[in-house]
């Protein structure tokens, strides 16, 4: 067996958490170490990813028992937290009470909690399962063409961020010993901001902000007037642009629009060539991934006004990293064969689920 460094072993573990891919991570590590070495089997993966998310490290000198002791004289502060805040995140908490994240965790299995994570999911509609099918099957076979064809997609979408922060389906999580069927209800007419963004393997566009309910003119106008000209020429020229079948997007200017500045190379509702699959939040880089790490970043801390919303929110963005966005999309590509594995239906679960 190869001798792997403790940076590499890091990095397959932290691969595998987000891809949950054996092959991927294989692939991903290929690229980035192959030169010097194979990669690793699919058990040395699963027992450095097993070790990461137990005891927080893929050494394999660990501790354990000095760590376990560690654990249990913090056993009463954290149980009985969740106990009164079943809610609270692992990072609140670990504020909260000056213990480590990975501590807390460790703590939470010991006394047998599970995180469990409220999931809001368009229903399917009858068509929609072939539709979905097909847009996954052209899409790996584009992909399967060119291995560049991930670097061209540049994913947009929208999402609004509310001063009394709105739940994050993907990150927020409910620690119990049981499903709790957990429900979060909202305040009807919270202030808000919507922001709009598109991420690529490369880079983040924007974010840009719309002080009011987007509407197909001051999407066009947003479109035309900030998101294009911050477009490098090539990216002009060569870059498929992707957004979903929202009302203001499928106006017939903004389809002449992107007729015209993406010929043949936009993906969407009404697209001659590329149509994006309705209801499929479950496969677009900006919903599984993008508004969940952000509104975890800008929810943190509390929110004073929409001034320090804003400006929460573009510093979030900046955290976002150049090999994160690439995890991201190899996280699609996977996505994509899930798509083909469940014969269009979504890839997540359709009710609270443990994770």
């Amino acid at each position: 067996m190869a001798n792997y460094s403790i940076n590499e072993r890091a990095k397959c573990a932290a691969w595998y958490e987000c891809m949950k891919s054996i092959v991927l991570v294989q692939r991903k590590y290929n690229s980035i170490f192959g030169k010097n070495s194979k990669a690793p089997n699919s058990a040395s993966i699963r027992k450095w990813h097993k070790s990461l998310m137990e005891i927080g490290s893929v050494c394999d000198l660990i501790r354990k028992r000095e760590r376990t002791a560690t654990c249990t004289e913090t056993q009463g502060k954290v149980t009985d937290l969740f106990s009164r805040r079943p809610e609270t995140s692992l990072r609140r908490a670990s504020k909260e009470l000056k213990i480590s994240h990975e501590s807390i965790r460790r703590c939470l299995k010991l006394d047998k909690w599970h995180p469990y994570k409220p999931q809001l999911l368009h229903a399917l509609k009858d068509h929609d399962y072939s539709a979905r099918l097909s847009f996954a099957i052209d899409e790996l076979f584009r992909i399967s063409q060119s291995n560049k064809y991930l670097q061209r997609i540049i994913f947009s979408d929208e999402a609004n961020f509310h001063l009394d922060g709105k739940v994050n389906r993907h990150n927020c999580r409910y620690w119990s010993k049981e499903n709790p069927d957990y429900v979060l209800e909202i305040p009807l007419h919270s202030p808000k901001v919507v922001v709009w963004a598109a991420i690529s393997q490369q880079k983040i566009y924007g974010p840009f902000f719309f002080d009011d309910n987007v509407n197909s003119k001051n999407y066009l106008a947003m479109l035309a007037n900030n998101f294009y000209p911050s477009l490098t020429r090539t990216e002009q020229r060569l870059f498929i642009f992707m957004q979903d079948g929202a009302p203001p997007h499928w106006s017939k200017p903004v389809r002449s629009w992107l007729d015209e500045k993406f010929k043949q190379r936009w993906m969407g509702r009404g697209s001659s060539n590329l149509p994006w699959p309705a209801r499929s939040p479950d496969i677009t880089p900006c919903d599984f991934f993008m508004w969940g790490f952000l509104k975890s970043k800008v929810y943190v801390q509390d929110i004073l006004n929409i001034a320090d919303l804003k400006e929460k929110i573009t510093e979030a963005f900046l955290e976002i990293t150049k090999d994160m966005l690439s995890d991201v999309f190899s996280n699609y590509w996977y996505r994509l064969e899930k798509v083909v594995e469940f014969k269009g239906g979504h890839i997540e679960q359709e009710s609270s689920s443990e994770i």
